[in-house]
């Protein structure tokens, strides 16, 4: 599991659509590797995208999506890929499986309070996956077959009412597990803002810094971070904190050092919320998380921070505090 994916796609639309959807999910469109590059030219024509997202143009058919996708998965820094198929005037779509779907929208009377609503909401949806189970086809490969209880999910967007839920499903007697999703602190646009602040309270904090280079506020890449660890010429240097490494490296690292130590400086005399505002900003970090949901999940984390310093907590005690707070798993903004 992981951030890097891949586009293939047989048009230039969809494909910077699917680009700018990854961006917004914290994904990361890593070029491929020169090898994997040289394999495509020798199938695709040369007005095709060989990078990433990867245009293999509007005539191509079965085969070439195969051959295409064969090469991408070749590169194991890829945790996942995404094949695109636009109907054109040159391509047979029904060379591909048709698929069968629906949308259903369940109307359930409301109750006199949201405790009673969430009450009926639950009933008509365990009553509606009742009647499905066994009745309703789905595609198992090529072939059809009746659908199962193991073959749905319920996604609710909080656990405030999860109990009502599971109340519903098992009076109809259909068997279910929870599935617990990542919560508040580990939220990717969090993560970053939680590995950031315990780098700057604690410049020594390698992996803390190792993580925030790796996000989209500086987009470092991991096989220039190995090099970087690795890459100093004596043992002593070898030894030194990651913040210093970047700083023997002014070259391509020099503007992201400066940050980072003008961060840490201010932190003597100014509040971290209010750091961590600033590093949204002089990174563009803002325009990584463009969701409302992200963007409320970064306020409140920042509020957060505000309230424990307001209350007398230092820097390590607010980095301890978080660590608790994690293990707790508090429910999104």
């Amino acid at each position: 599991r992981g951030p890097n994916v891949a586009i293939i796609t047989n048009s230039g639309g969809p494909g910077i659509l699917a680009a700018d959807a990854c961006d917004k999910s914290n994904l990361q469109l890593i070029p491929l590797h020169k090898e994997y590059v040289d394999e495509l030219r020798t199938f695709l024509p040369p007005v095709a995208s060989f990078y990433n997202p990867i245009d293999i143009l509007g005539d191509s058919g079965a085969d070439r999506y195969e051959k295409a996708l064969n090469t991408v998965l070749k590169d194991e820094r890829r945790n996942g890929v995404m094949v695109l198929l636009k109907p054109t005037a040159v391509v047979d779509v029904e060379a591909t499986r048709k698929g069968e779907g629906r949308v259903e929208l369940a109307l359930a009377e409301a109750g006199d309070n949201t405790k009673k609503s969430r009450i009926k909401e639950a009933s008509v949806l365990a009553k509606r996956i009742k009647s499905l189970a066994g009745i309703y086809e789905i595609f198992n490969g090529d072939k059809k077959r009746p659908c199962a209880f193991g073959d749905m999910a319920v996604l609710l967007r909080k656990r405030t009412h999860l109990t009502l839920f599971e109340s519903a499903l098992r009076k109809e007697h259909i068997p279910f597990i929870v599935v617990k999703g990542i919560g508040f602190y580990d939220e990717p646009e969090v993560a970053l803002l939680r590995e950031l602040l315990s780098f700057i309270i604690d410049p020594h904090d390698d992996y803390s810094l190792f993580c925030a280079l790796r996000s989209p506020l500086f987009g470092i890449d991991y096989e220039t971070l190995l090099n970087l660890i690795a890459g100093l010429p004596t043992r002593r240097e070898n030894n030194l904190p990651l913040i210093n490494k970047l700083q023997a490296n002014p070259e391509h690292l020099g503007r992201i050092f400066r940050m980072l130590y003008n961060w840490i400086e201010k932190s003597k005399n100014t509040p971290l919320a209010i750091i961590l505002e600033e590093a949204l900003t002089e990174t563009e970090g803002w325009k990584h998380y463009r969701e409302k949901q992200r963007q409320a999940n970064i306020k409140k984390f920042i509020k957060l921070i505000e309230f424990y310093a307001s209350a007398g907590f230092s820097g390590l005690e607010i980095r301890e505090r978080l660590i608790k707070a994690r293990d707790g798993d508090e429910t999104k903004a």
